[in-house]
């Protein structure tokens, strides 16, 4: 009943915000993240919704700030960068997944594959984000490629999932800052 009310609650403030358009679109990202929830987090399909929703925030912010189309570079880096940040939010579970039968993306592909395509999107994501930050503001790229660097070499010397982990996040969250920073300055 908690859950039924507070979706009702999600989508009158969403329109509020931001709009039917763009209001609606933030809906989608929630209903997205209710169908990994109650059935997709257990299924290779696992990845999807992540993809969706985040791909669906340029939108919500595009036509909530100024009711205008998203740029399809924008879509598509959120939608990466959200499939990276699924990948390495599961890994720390991987195991114990794994162990109570849970059978998502990370359990199917493995620990090992599953980090090196998590950062291999995300080397995608931040590259392509990268070229088009370059024309807003130089130092908005150097920062992406430094972070980038920092982020691979912290994860990757550790030898506990964790840091790698936290290394993904942190990389992803810089990652949505610079594209909400650029998206708002080249719209």
């Amino acid at each position: 009943m908690a859950a039924v009310i507070a979706l009702l609650i999600a989508i009158l403030l969403s329109w509020a915000v931001a709009g039917w358009l763009g209001g609606s679109f933030h809906i989608f990202a929630i209903l997205m993240a209710w169908l990994y929830n109650v059935r997709l987090s257990r299924t290779a399909w696992s990845w999807l919704p992540y993809a969706f929703a985040f791909g669906a925030m340029p939108a919500f912010l595009s036509f909530g700030l100024n009711d205008e189309p998203p740029t399809l570079w924008s879509v598509t880096v959120f939608a990466i960068i959200g499939v990276s940040a699924h990948l390495a939010n599961a890994l720390p579970d991987a195991d114990f997944d794994a162990a109570a039968g849970v059978g998502g993306l990370v359990v199917r592909l493995g620990t090992r594959r599953s980090v090196v395509l998590s950062w291999l999107l995300l080397a995608l994501g931040s590259g392509i984000l990268v070229v088009v930050s370059f024309a807003a503001s130089i130092w908005l790229a150097l920062l992406i490629a430094g972070a980038f660097i920092a982020a691979a070499v912290l994860g990757s010397r550790s030898r506990h999932r964790a840091a790698m982990f936290y290394a993904l996040i942190a990389m992803v969250t810089i990652d949505v800052a610079v594209l909400v920073v650029v998206t708002a300055v080249t719209s």
